[in-house]
């Protein structure tokens, strides 16, 4: 192998390159695959992850919308690229082609970097490639968007038109005020909400005093099932202490029930569709705009609840005790998708420096 230059200095470094250059697509060659393109390379990983889809029962949207990605988006650009010929500088080369010259599809490139990501992990694992040119491709420069959040008025808001409709004939059978309430009051996913148990709880007997909830189960969608009680996110579970008012929510209801199994369950005395809940909470607040005149959205999702209580808890706790009470990862989870910060607000540590004033008298 040759290279010439002005230098030797440069001479040698445009011989180390091409080496670089060639070493990665040898390492990446593996016997029997020369001829596998990226086409070939997402139809195995994808069936692949369906099958385990399958074995599991899940049926989140998670994996369709990114097959859908695959082929919207890489399939056109790279898919009948070589396996072997994939490097790190060809891949972000496509990436970034996915971006409009307005800086939109910008989150759907940063997914797309996930999937190539993915894909590459599953062909080394399977003696496919020796080498993951995906992973060193730079992160595409996404920002979450700024989280969103009930103000006081909208809270306000919404509680009386859920509460509006729940007294309005006929009688009805959806628990939404009160599933909305323990939203709030525990910053925890509608999910775990609808799973919690009275086993799991405990009420104290005095006025005024915090009780405790055990967040171990969550009512999660399943192929032909659609509220099966299973595990939190990520197995995540989890000790809350629970305000005053939802220990006053949970007392009430408690009086009015046997006081075993889930919290909240249907006249079947099966756990609640979150489906069952949106609908609910649609005809909540149309009743409420036409008989109210109130300033309600057309929908009510639960979790924009959970990023209030979590932005709440980091304002006065701190973003750790924000990232505990959500069960995060990370507390940069918390603080990319749930704490809407105000950027404005006065950093006040004046009081820790107060005794440098007294040398300056």
């Amino acid at each position: 192998m040759t290279a010439t230059a002005a230098t030797k200095a440069a001479s040698v470094r445009a011989v180390r390159e091409r080496w670089h250059n060639v070493s990665k697509k040898i390492i990446t060659r593996h016997d029997g695959d020369e001829n596998l393109t990226l086409d070939d390379l997402a139809t195995k990983y994808f069936d692949h992850l369906f099958e385990v889809r399958r074995i599991k029962g899940s049926n989140t949207e998670t994996l369709p919308s990114r097959h859908k990605q695959y082929l919207n988006h890489l399939q056109p650009r790279i898919g009948h690229t070589l396996v072997i010929d994939c490097s790190t500088g060809m891949l972000n080369e496509a990436l970034h082609s996915i971006i409009e010259p307005d800086g939109s599809m910008v989150s759907v490139a940063d997914k797309c970097r996930s999937i190539l990501v993915g894909m590459f992990q599953y062909a080394a694992s399977h003696n496919i490639v020796q080498h993951n040119p995906a992973e060193n491709i730079p992160t595409v420069g996404y920002q979450a968007p700024r989280p969103q959040i009930w103000s006081d008025t909208a809270l306000h808001n919404i509680r009386l038109a859920l509460r509006h409709w729940e007294s309005n004939p006929p009688v009805k059978t959806v628990p939404i005020a009160d599933v909305f309430d323990m939203t709030l009051a525990t910053a925890c996913r509608i999910s775990e909400v609808l799973g919690m148990q009275w086993e799991d709880i405990y009420l104290p007997d005095e006025e005024h005093q915090p009780g405790i909830v055990y967040v171990q189960k969550a009512v999660v969608r399943r192929t032909g099932v659609s509220n099966y009680l299973g595990d939190p996110k990520n197995s995540k579970k989890k000790r809350l202490s629970l305000p005053v008012y939802a220990v006053n929510i949970l007392k009430r209801r408690k009086a009015d029930c046997a006081g075993k199994g889930l919290v909240f369950v249907n006249r079947k005395g099966n756990p609640y569709a979150r489906d069952n809940l949106y609908r609910a909470a649609q005809r909540a607040f149309s009743l409420a705009r036409q008989e109210l005149g109130l300033d309600v959205p057309d929908r009510l999702p639960f979790h924009t609840s959970r990023r209030t209580s979590l932005t709440e808890i980091a304002e006065v706790y701190g973003i750790e005790a924000a990232s505990q009470q959500g069960g995060h990862s990370s507390v940069r989870v918390t603080e990319r998708h749930y704490i809407q910060r105000d950027e404005m607000k006065v950093i006040d540590f004046s009081s820790a420096l107060e005794k440098f004033g007294k040398t300056a008298k």
